[in-house]
């Protein structure tokens, strides 16, 4: 598991963090500074000597949060690769199906658009159109049998009289 460095500030945060980097291995650390990298720096990918740690980038998702991840710098040929992300862009994924699960959810309750905007302004806050958008890409996914033999009945919903059918 990830080592997990805290202090005052982030120390309630421990649940949290455990379960965002969990998958991760031991040789990983997030640091009390908040950045997410390799306790021993990995080697270069080009010509294959030990890199030093070289500060982080920040990755942000507005109103969500943000990221700092480890950067590596080789003294050799001054390449300098960045750690993986990929488990933030999952986090991402994640919160975000859930939210398109929950617009699913209102619409089949006919909440319109717009009330689910105003639901998602006290969660995260989401514009109709947004709301509109995902709603309709996630709908053009969905599978939806054919049938061929469709029998329809119509009538009259008075009652029939003497005589007719």
């Amino acid at each position: 598991m990830v080592t997990i460095n805290l202090n005052l500030n982030n120390f309630s945060e421990l649940p949290i963090l455990s379960e965002v980097f969990g998958s991760f291995d031991n040789n990983y650390e997030y640091t009390a500074e908040g950045i997410f990298r390799r306790k021993a720096p990995p080697f270069c990918p080009r010509c294959n000597s030990p890199m030093v740690h070289n500060g982080y980038n920040i990755y942000t998702k507005k109103g969500l949060g943000d990221i700092k991840i480890g950067r590596y710098k080789c003294s050799n040929c001054n390449c300098t690769p960045e750690e993986n992300r990929s488990f933030w862009e999952g986090l991402k994924s994640v919160l975000f199906d859930s939210l398109d699960d929950f617009f699913k959810l209102l619409r089949s309750h006919n909440v319109s658009h717009e009330g689910i905007s105003a639901v998602m302004d006290f969660i995260y806050p989401r514009s109709k159109s947004t709301i509109l958008r995902e709603f309709s890409k996630n709908m053009e996914q969905e599978k939806v049998s054919h049938d061929e033999n469709v029998l329809v009945v119509c009538y009259d919903e008075q009652h029939p009289k003497k005589g007719r059918c």
